[in-house]
């Protein structure tokens, strides 16, 4: 996200609700990929008889429940902004909010591609 403020209104309240916006996305993002990936190796589970494989699959989706964990915990501060007033001094926390969620997003749908990958 573009932190800095060149004097065209790119960190008005406007532009600070549409961040806020896009962190709701990306948690539900997260959530998406933790709900795909844990009816993958639910299914997988079923059908596959490697438990090496079924092994990697738990651990990567016990991540992606971390991950998601810790999403929702960031999820509950973008709640907690949208519900106030928000003062400008709090921008660049709001921004740090976002990049925080972005690189949890980015994990999670690694992990449910990877696990999506893995054939019956």
């Amino acid at each position: 996200m573009d932190k800095q403020n060149n004097g065209d209104g790119v960190e008005n309240e406007e532009h600070i609700g549409d961040v806020l916006e896009k962190c709701e996305m990306l948690f539900s993002n997260i959530e998406d990929n933790a709900i795909l990936s844990l009816q993958m190796y639910a299914h997988l589970q079923e059908k596959l008889k490697d438990e090496d494989i079924l092994d990697a699959l738990r651990l990567q989706c016990e991540s992606i429940v971390s991950i998601e964990e810790q999403a929702s915990e960031l999820n509950q501060k973008t709640e907690e902004y949208k519900a106030k007033i928000i003062d400008s001094s709090e921008f660049n926390d709001i921004f740090k909010l976002y990049d925080e969620l972005k690189k949890l997003e980015n994990s999670s749908t690694k992990i449910a591609n990877s696990i999506l990958k893995i054939k019956e």
